[in-house]
């Protein structure tokens, strides 16, 4: 998949089938060679293309649920995993991640570890 380095993502497509429009990133294309010239070619093949509907930040900003818990919660953090981004799916908004990294005594907000837990305070 080719992601574009000013958005550091994948381009958005359209795909139009008949009157069917529809925004998406192309996910996955696999192809398979049905046929070959004499010469070794290609000269037939079949695609199989995976789309996955692209839907504008700010909708998904819109669209996202932006009260937190009234219980503090447990994160067990897998490999990619960061403060923002934590913080981004459990309150809505990444500028939070100091609420978790000191409820859960972080110095270095930069390292975190994979199967670490973290608590997730409710958001006052």
């Amino acid at each position: 998949m080719d992601i574009d380095s000013e958005l550091h993502a994948p381009p958005v497509c359209l795909f139009i089938w008949g009157t069917f429009v529809f925004q998406c990133i192309i996910e996955r294309i696999t192809k398979k060679f049905t046929m070959f010239l004499p010469e070794g070619i290609p000269g037939r093949a079949t695609l199989s293309v995976t789309l996955k509907k692209y839907t504008e930040l700010d909708v998904q900003i819109k669209e996202t649920d932006k009260h937190s818990a009234d219980l503090t919660k447990m994160w067990t953090v897998i490999q990619g995993d960061n403060l923002w981004s934590i913080a981004a799916r459990e309150y809505g908004n990444p500028a939070d991640w100091r609420l978790i990294a000191e409820a859960n005594d972080i110095d270095n907000h930069r390292i975190l570890y994979p199967g670490q837990n973290l608590r997730i305070p409710v958001k006052e």
